[in-house]
């Protein structure tokens, strides 16, 4: 009699594709045991190995992964928080809700691109270094995190599980104006399709319907509010520079990326010079996007009526004026008009 095929779960036919995409050995144990035992011969099945070279990526030993002369403790990860407060956040402490947003190292600091759609202005300007990202230890924290994001894909995915259901029954709730919901930012400083990715590994089930998903990219299709099994994805399109994607081969269409979100009823946020916002960008009207981070929750979505998320620019520390405004390029608006504005760039700054 013919043995009956397994059939395998959802998180365990997400694994499989992880491991034959990335190179992995295949085995019938689980690909998160790693971090928890110590290294020996029986266990070589469990290293990720180069596909090119067959020679392990990362080695494990006591619960310790080391990658490129950084050690990363995954037990400690275990029982730490990928995600940080939204109290230690100047933005996201303003929120109605209790908010956690996860920052890794942003664009190819780790070694693999995380924002691929990224422009050079975007690069230049990013908030990764902002506030408490200024501090060695903090740059330090997200670069491990971000090692891990690439090696133990299913293990961080996770966790982020773990600290989601946790927040969404945390008391913390109770000092926001919106006590009943739990907001999660999971690209801080990154472009990922995290909740792609946890919903294909079956890690969506379990987290409560209090839970409210939102995210800033630079994707022109994924903006606006897209069902992900259960949850509304709330996702705003980021305007920036019209640049030449190197890895496409062709010029990027920023403005007309933004005007045709605009046109659907997304939401777009556009960094502005100064502190006076303009009541309208191209015909649409302006809104004030530093008032708390979790307002596009908040905004209906019409056609035909977008609205824009202004932001006001923020230098970075130890950046002059000039240099900043060099590098930053276009990513940048200065208005030619406060009624109804039209630019797509600096006008007279730096020029």
């Amino acid at each position: 009699m013919a043995k009956s095929k397994k059939v395998l779960t959802q998180f365990e036919q997400y694994e499989k594709n992880v491991r034959q995409r990335d190179g992995l050995r295949i085995t019938n144990k689980p690909l998160v045991q790693i971090p928890f035992k110590i290294l020996n011969p029986a266990w070589e099945d469990y290293i990720p190995l180069n596909p090119k070279t067959g020679t392990p990526i990362v080695t494990a030993m006591l619960g310790k992964v080391t990658r490129k002369g950084e050690v990363i403790n995954l037990s400690y990860l275990e029982k730490s928080n990928l995600m940080g407060d939204g109290d230690s956040n100047a933005k996201t402490k303003k929120n109605d809700r209790y908010t956690l947003v996860l920052y890794l190292t942003p664009a190819s600091k780790s070694g693999a691109n995380f924002c691929e759609m990224a422009s050079p202005g975007c690069i230049w300007s990013c908030l990764s270094q902002a506030g408490r990202g200024f501090f060695a230890n903090v740059q330090q924290a997200r670069l491990l995190k971000s090692y891990v994001v690439q090696d133990f894909e299913l293990f961080f995915l996770q966790q982020l599980q773990k600290q989601i259901i946790a927040a969404s029954k945390s008391s913390k709730r109770n000092k926001f104006k919106n006590k009943n919901e739990v907001a999660i930012r999971l690209n801080g400083t990154s472009d990922l399709p995290f909740l792609e990715m946890m919903n294909k590994a079956g890690l969506l089930d379990a987290i409560p319907n209090n839970v409210r998903f939102y995210d800033y990219t630079k994707f022109p299709n994924k903006a606006g509010v897209r069902k992900i099994n259960k949850f509304d994805y709330v996702v705003t399109y980021s305007r920036c520079e019209d640049y030449f994607d190197r890895i496409a081969g062709k010029w990027v269409d920023n403005l007309n990326n933004a005007l045709q979100n605009l046109e659907k009823g997304n939401t777009v946020a556009v960094v502005f010079v100064g502190n006076k916002l303009p009541n309208f960008w191209f015909g649409y009207q302006v809104i004030d996007g530093d008032e708390r981070d979790d307002l596009m929750l908040d905004i209906p979505r019409i056609k035909g009526r977008g609205i824009v998320l202004g932001l006001k620019a923020k230098i970075p520390k130890g950046v002059g004026l000039m240099e900043w405004v060099a590098k930053s390029k276009d990513f940048i608006v200065e208005c030619d008009s406060f009624d109804d504005c039209r630019s797509t760039g600096l006008l007279t700054i730096g020029k």
